[in-house]
């Protein structure tokens, strides 16, 4: 058989022998048929362009970070994907466990398969993601002075020079009004700041979700062949596990704490002012001369509270 031959019957049954792959497969397809298949490729990418304006919202299916050419796709987005292209996910995890020093203490990585149909459908798309116990907001707790009196967090403050300085226990805010001289070591020898997370395991089931989440999306931009509308580096935004070697770990300044109580000390939303203090459980006020407004305290979650996977699509990863 001629290889003339040998290429008329490939293409009459179908199929494209190994030897033919990649572009010598274009190279000996038919004219009617490379047509065809460019026609289709148009079509379809016209319909998923469809897809994004019509089925998908804006901080719901994906999220646009400023300066960025290409809105990242979000989980609820990549579902929307594998539904209309009747793709079925079936993820598999591997968990690690590292000796927290020289590699974290817990890493996840995940493979999802993408099925044509449902689960005994051919695999058309595999996408890979992982989550580890070193990333930034997993390694870190917000670390706050504690009162030995009475044991609670984050109301021991500075007194003021005029009543003899040294520390008290926040009265005003629910504390027990416990007082404190300058350099007593049971205040001033507590860590502040970043701190490492002290219960790494109880991550566990959010690093499961986020290199779900992760791999997912990696798989819908894949198997879709979307990544020339989406892209995935919302999650990539923050520091990776390799940015985060004890040499850059975050050290405590050895400063009292300038916060009066809970709540962030940013500072006055009307003049910028780094210089405010607390005015009352619920408000603070501005100490710059030319201002000198209050404003109501903003909310900030416990620090122990736990990460939400589910939170990090409305960060403006990845």
């Amino acid at each position: 058989m001629s290889e003339t031959q040998a290429v008329t019957v490939v293409e009459a049954q179908g199929l494209v022998p190994r030897e033919q792959a990649g572009m010598l497969a274009m190279a000996t397809m038919s004219e009617p048929e490379f047509e065809a298949r460019l026609t289709a490729l148009k079509r379809g990418q016209d319909r998923i362009k469809r897809i994004k304006q019509e089925l998908m919202e804006e901080g719901t299916h994906y999220g646009v970070i400023p300066g960025t050419k290409k809105p990242t796709l979000l989980k609820p987005g990549a579902e929307v994907l594998c539904s209309i292209y009747g793709l079925r996910p079936d993820f598999m995890p591997t968990p690690e466990s590292g000796d927290g020093i020289t590699a974290p203490t817990l890493r996840m990585t995940m493979r999802c398969e993408l099925h044509l149909g449902d689960l005994a459908g051919p695999v058309v798309a595999v996408g890979y993601g992982s989550a580890n116990s070193w990333e930034r907001k997993h390694r870190y707790r917000r670390g706050e002075k504690t009162c030995p009196a009475c044991g609670l967090v984050g109301q021991v403050i500075r007194g003021k020079d005029e009543y003899g300085g040294g520390w008290l226990c926040w009265k005003k805010n629910g504390g027990c009004g416990a007082k404190w001289a300058d350099g007593a070591p049971e205040i001033e020898g507590q860590q502040v700041g970043d701190i490492e997370n002290p219960d790494p395991f109880d991550l566990e089931n959010t690093l499961l979700k986020m290199a779900k989440k992760r791999a997912h999306i990696d798989g819908a931009l894949t198997g879709t062949a979307s990544s020339d509308l989406f892209t995935q580096d919302l999650d990539e935004g923050g520091p990776g596990a390799d940015d985060h070697a004890s040499k850059d770990r975050p050290k405590a300044s050895g400063k009292p704490a300038t916060k009066p109580g809970p709540g962030p000390t940013a500072g006055c939303p009307h003049c910028g002012s780094a210089e405010v203090k607390p005015d009352g459980p619920k408000f603070m006020r501005c100490l710059n001369p030319k201002c000198r407004k209050g404003y109501k305290r903003p909310a900030e979650p416990p620090a122990d509270q736990p990460w939400d996977p589910d939170a990090e699509d409305a960060e403006r990863e990845p």
